[in-house]
């Protein structure tokens, strides 16, 4: 079930205010990749890791990088297949 924009940025500000009152080093860092149909993965890395699966909200009419990026992936490895599959006939 994919996790919330909210519930993102409410466990990021959580880490944030434990680090900031920390009387010693304190380190954090996020993490964020595609997934298919339209998900992103958010990974937080502080001590633990925290890993969100979010929908990407955009619609595909938009001029947004993760639409594109997704569907030159999936036709990447179309053609990867048809050259494979070429060079063994």
């Amino acid at each position: 079930m994919p996790s919330t924009h909210e519930a993102v940025m409410a466990r990021i500000q959580s880490l944030y205010k434990m680090l900031f009152e920390h009387s010693g080093y304190g380190e954090m860092s996020i993490e964020i990749r595609f997934l298919r149909k339209h998900e992103k993965e958010v990974l937080v890395k502080c001590g633990k890791h925290y890993r969100f699966v979010v929908p990407c909200d955009c619609s595909a009419s938009e001029d947004r990088p993760c639409h594109d990026l997704v569907a030159s992936k999936t036709a990447d490895e179309k053609n990867r297949a048809d050259v494979a599959s070429a060079r063994t006939e």
